[in-house]
């Protein structure tokens, strides 16, 4: 008779610790299943910000092409802006002149001879500001007044 309870309590014993161990498996199964699924989304995330960086880069480059070309539309803004202060500084000059003797028209005629080569030096300037903003414009869209 003794060993009757004895061999009970090995049974016993013996399905407490299967059923303990198929408690202790399935949440293990459950948290690999998790783990697994983490994985997957954390991997698309990977992707997207991959694909947020290249797009990222792309604008970066756009923005310093139009940078550089703002550099040099101010440039050659600059260059104008010179050449104009000049022009004026010239037909002021001319403007006194033009009451003067016979010394001050020849005067005129020189003055006159620079006028024309800074026009010709505006015409040319302006025209290629011209097709530097069709280009802009081909670039990155007309501005916006």
């Amino acid at each position: 008779m003794i060993k009757a309870p004895r061999a009970l309590a090995a049974s016993i014993v013996l399905l407490l610790l299967v059923a303990g161990g198929a408690l202790l498996v399935r949440p293990l199964q459950d948290m690999r299943s998790d783990i697994d699924a983490q994985r997957d989304l954390l991997g698309q995330q990977l992707g997207t910000t991959r694909e947020l960086l290249e797009v990222a880069r792309d604008q970066l480059q756009v923005a310093q092409q139009t940078r550089d070309a703002a550099e040099r539309t101010d440039a050659r803004t600059a260059e104008l802006l010179s050449i104009s202060r000049a022009l004026l500084a010239v037909a002021r000059e001319a403007a006194r002149d033009v009451d003067t003797t016979t010394a001050a028209a020849v005067r005129t005629q020189q003055l006159t001879a620079q006028l024309l080569a800074l026009a010709r030096e505006i015409e040319r300037l302006v025209r290629s500001t011209e097709r530097h903003a069709a280009s802009l414009d081909r670039k990155t869209g007309p501005s916006v007044p």
